[in-house]
């Protein structure tokens, strides 16, 4: 029989799979609650925006339409069958105590008493397994007895939990009063279905945390079931019913179980051999419940795990019996598992397109030279737990599965591996569309439209942020709940991509564009609250995200840090960071994944060490990832240009993402090597004679990386005047800035040197800066104000830090001054996006001050130093047309095709670097701060104001 119910919270995780049970048995609902019904469960059943603390809108709620018609269809003041109390604060410590305790009992009061007096004949009440004393007490508490059933005293100690004994309470008194039925259901743990793989095996495997939910579970399902056989059963007035499924959260046998884990407590009967401790008997009585869904079920994939492990297992046991020798197991699968299944979790892995040493004496350090015995195992498919070969859990076992090499890899022709996820992106990327067509995305709550864009924008953005999250598994994900899509990542996005999105609606003050997002903000807050201590790869994601954010956006330095460390340690946790003994039970599109989160982290964590001055947390030496990506869909998609050019602008250029992020993380290995190299702390104890040794070891892994850069990568170089994307300039822009960063030491090593290595240091930081100045150029040549990406402010003032000692030693004789006034107007656009840019503009005045340097013609202060003209075709900025500085009114600067020629600009092929090196060194006071730079151990920190100290000249 078809009944009109109402659901208050039945946009939570519990509400969801309630009402899609009630939907399939053919029952109308209406949805009671502040945030909407998510994808296609929005379209079938309206939410009603309801403040439940307030009577008057309970009141009116309550007799309110069910559908939304033109004109309405359903009578008017007509109670509902049945109301479904699920809403309100849903764990401790969300909020403080005493709103915890006003919402929950002012929300259920209300709720009942309007249902009564306006003619509702059943209410069915969320209550917890939190009333029997153990989940929140203080401190560890036994249960009363076992098993756990509702005729125990309740008498909790925590807010929580009593507000539930209040509603029970209350609604014990109306249904005496009313002569209704009233059920309360003590819900346990919910398990959603995507949460059996994702985290329940956790549990299952650490009892001791389970504890506290009494070793007892409720699959959101079979609740489902629950509140729709107290619906249709009529005439038991008030009564209370633990709503949990059957069995023990545990493979043993139930009585044993909690003998042993709690001795002191009684049994009022014997249990079944794995009854669950909260006892369900009386539901199963009352109501006829039978659950549908058990956890020990195995899933398809648990069933192909074990297939893989006997398998592993079998192999092992041979060859030990051969000779006791160390082995191999890449043996072969039968052949009905080497045929290409539907589901991606059949595919195999082969040992192909490993990532291999670079060559040179200087970059031979990776992984692959690892012991075998010292691999660390990564934990098992349901485990979120790693541990190396130093601790007493590390599996020595599983360790002979990794010989250093490539046990992750397709045991096929990789190039199957490869056409089966481009194929499988294709196809999500068409049903994207339909998808959003259909509303079966879920947008947390934002308007669909809003929500596309920003996702649209962020997918555009830097290579590393956008391709940390694989979009073919999230956008799936989005839109039937799967374990690759969280909420905690779709707002760290959304916060991502906010500052560029042109929508008010957004922003928490519509003219100011720097509070875009804030919403997104806190909700991302909000939901982490609940997330923190659970390691996931959505939560890595988003707090990445989230941190490369809160750092280039917000100037939040210290948060963004602490995000970053725990996504960091949550990495390593996880056992993202190494190759897996049982890594061929995982298919090719987690791995996919897995891939790219560690790049993604690894890339970011050597970016926020370059900003902020400080050291790496992931290292190379402690992993054994490869730097292979097999799905190369990005590679040859085309350009969005959404948040770089103006609306209405088409692209046909491809977007080379996979090229970009490979060059990109090799860059970081170097990156890496530099901070351990020549910016560690202990370097500063070392003989000072190693440096330029160390120096030009990483001279030549910059220039081979340079080298190694495809055409299209590398529009500086290549002779093809191709129109460069901003992540291409972006790029490059690191790159110089890095040689910068490198080079700089060596103008003031004091010991002794070739006083050609010093020419060399000075002449390669004056192309690198000047290179950094043509590529700020090109960017606001080519794409609209605010669109840069962080790393171009950053790059902008280290550029200008080189332009002002020249100018401040010899004047503007190299045309400096030009190239400076370029990177002070891109700070000065910066600033509207990134609050770093101002800061770092503030710090080169005073540097500027200080060293008595201007971007106004013939303004240069500093004490004339008399450098020798050079001869032959000198191309130096200063000589070069088209460098004659920007100024309102009177536009100079190069065009873009004059900019995009080869080398047009950068070659100092005559610069008589010598001289230029005996003179600085002469000049009082500025030669002093400038050779002293060496005292900084850490790299550039744009924000700290401590940073000018080490330039300042002594008066």
């Amino acid at each position: 029989m078809s009944r009109r119910v109402i659901v208050t919270g039945g946009s939570g995780k519990a509400g969801r799979h309630i009402i899609q049970y009630l939907l399939d048995q053919g029952h109308h609902v209406l949805n009671l609650d502040l945030a909407p019904l998510p994808g296609d469960l929005g379209n079938q059943v309206h939410t009603l925006k309801v403040d439940l603390t307030d009577g008057g809108q309970v009141y009116s709620s309550i007799l309110s339409h069910f559908k939304l018609t033109e004109p309405f269809s359903e009578p008017v003041n007509s109670p509902p069958d049945a109301v479904i109390h699920l809403a309100g604060i849903a764990r401790n410590m969300l909020v403080p105590d005493i709103e915890t305790y006003r919402v929950n009992t002012s929300s259920a009061f209300n709720i009942i008493e309007a249902s009564c007096r306006l003619g509702v004949k059943k209410i069915i009440l969320a209550s917890t397994v939190c009333t029997y004393g153990v989940t929140y007490a203080e401190g560890d508490v036994d249960f009363p007895s076992f098993p756990v059933d509702e005729d125990i005293d309740v008498n909790p100690m925590d807010v929580y939990a009593l507000s539930k004994v209040c509603c029970e309470k209350v609604g014990r008194s109306f249904a005496r009063r009313f002569g209704i039925d009233i059920y309360a259901l003590r819900i346990g743990a919910v398990i959603a279905p995507d949460e059996y793989e994702k985290s329940f095996q956790g549990y299952v495997n650490d009892p001791s945390k389970w504890k506290a939910h009494g070793w007892s579970y409720t699959d959101a399902r079979d609740l489902g079931k629950m509140c729709s056989l107290a619906i249709g059963t009529d005439g038991l007035g008030f009564q209370i019913f633990n709503a949990t499924n059957d069995h023990i959260t545990n493979m043993r046998n139930t009585s044993e179980f909690l003998r042993e884990q709690c001795p002191n407590t009684p049994f009022t009967r014997e249990m079944e051999p794995r009854e669950a401790p909260m006892s369900n008997q009386k539901i199963k009585r009352l109501l006829g419940f039978e659950q549908d869904h058990e956890w020990t079920k195995p899933t398809n994939r648990r069933i192909k795990e074990l297939e893989d492990e006997n398998q592993r297992l079998r192999q092992l046991l041979q060859e030990a019996r051969k000779d006791g020798q160390e082995t191999n197991v890449n043996s072969a699968h039968s052949s009905s598992s080497a045929q290409v299944a539907v589901e991606s979790t059949q595919r195999q892995w082969s040992a192909e397109d490993s990532l291999e040493p670079p060559t040179g004496s200087a970059r031979d350090e990776l992984a692959s030279e690892t012991s075998p015995s010292l691999l660390a195992e990564a934990p098992q498919m349901n485990q979120a737990s790693y541990h190396g070969p130093t601790s007493v859990l590390f599996d020595n076992l599983s360790r002979l599965n990794v010989k250093g090499t490539d046990e992750d890899f397709p045991t096929s022709d990789s190039n199957n591996i490869r056409c089966m996820l481009v194929a499988e992106s294709a196809r999500q990327r068409q049903l994207e569309t339909v998808n959003f067509a259909t509303g079966a995305l879920d947008f947390d709550g934002v308007e669909p439209s809003l929500g596309m864009e920003l996702l649209s924008i962020y997918w555009t953005r830097q290579p590393h942020a956008g391709l940390i999250v694989y979009r073919t598994v999230f956008m799936r994900d989005m839109a039937c709940g799967g374990p690759y899509f969280s909420k905690l990542l779709l707002n760290a996005m959304y916060y991502s991509a906010s500052k560029h999105c042109s929508s008010t609606a957004i922003r928490h003050e519509a003219k100011d564009i720097n509070t875009a997002g804030w919403s997104f903000r806190q909700r991302f807050t909000e939901i982490l609250r609940d997330q923190f201590d659970q390691s996931r790869i959505t939560s890595i994601q988003a707090l990445l995200i989230m941190s490369s954010s809160l750092f280039s956006r917000c100037d939040e330095r210290s948060v963004s840090w602490l995000y970053a460390g725990n996504a960091f340690n949550m990495l390593i946790d996880m056992g993202i960071h190494v190759r897996r003994g049982t890594s061929r039970s995982m298919n090719s599109e987690e791995l996919e994944v897995r891939r790219r989160v560690f790049w993604g982290a690894f890339l970011i964590d050597k970016l926020l060490c370059l900003y902020q001055g400080r050291h790496p947390n992931l290292r190379l030496s402690d992993s054994n990832i490869p730097l292979v990506f097999y799905d190369d869909y990005e590679e040859l998609e085309h350009f969005n240009p959404i948040s770089f050019c103006a609306a209405g602008e088409p692209s046909v250029l491809p977007s080379y993402n996979l090229s970009l992020l490979e060059h990109l993380c090799r860059l970081s290995i170097v990156m890496e090597r530099i901070h351990s190299q020549v910016y560690s702390t202990s370097h500063s104890t070392q003989p000072s004679d190693h440096l330029p040794n160390d120096i030009k070891l990483l001279q030549l892994e910059l220039e081979e990386w340079r080298r190694e850069l495809p055409p299209q990568l590398d529009f500086v170089s290549c002779k093809a005047k191709l129109k460069p994307l901003p992540y291409n300039l972006a790029m490059l822009a690191t790159y110089n800035l890095l040689v910068i960063l490198v080079f700089r030491l060596l103008l003031s090593h004091t010991g002794p040197s070739p006083g050609s290595l010093e020419n060399e240091a000075l002449v390669t930081c004056c192309r690198a800066a000047s290179e950094i100045s043509q590529i700020l150029q090109i960017h606001e040549k080519l794409y609209i104000l605010g669109s840069e990406t962080f790393v171009l402010c950053y790059a902008a003032h280290i550029s200008a830090t080189i332009h002002i000692h020249v100018l401040a030693h010899h004047g503007n004789q190299f045309g400096h001054r030009e190239a400076l006034s370029v990177c002070l107007g891109a700070l000065d656009r910066h600033k509207a996006v990134y609050s770093s840019a101002r800061r770092a503009r503030e710090i080169l005045h005073r540097l500027m001050a200080d060293m008595g340097v201007s971007v106004e013609a013939d303004a240069v202060v500093s004490p004339a130093v008399a450098l020798p003209r050079t001869t032959g075709s000198l191309s130096v900025l200063g000589d070069t047309p088209g460098w004659q500085g920007r100024n309102d009114g009177d536009d100079h600067s190069p065009s873009l095709s004059t900019l995009l020629e080869p080398h047009g600009e950068l070659g100092f092929p005559d610069f008589d670097a010598t001289s230029i090196m005996e003179n600085l060194r002469g000049t009082s006071g500025i030669s002093e701060s400038w050779f002293n730079v060496s005292e900084q151990t850490m790299l550039w920190d744009v924000y700290d104001d401590g940073f000018q100290s080490t330039w300042d000249v002594e008066n």
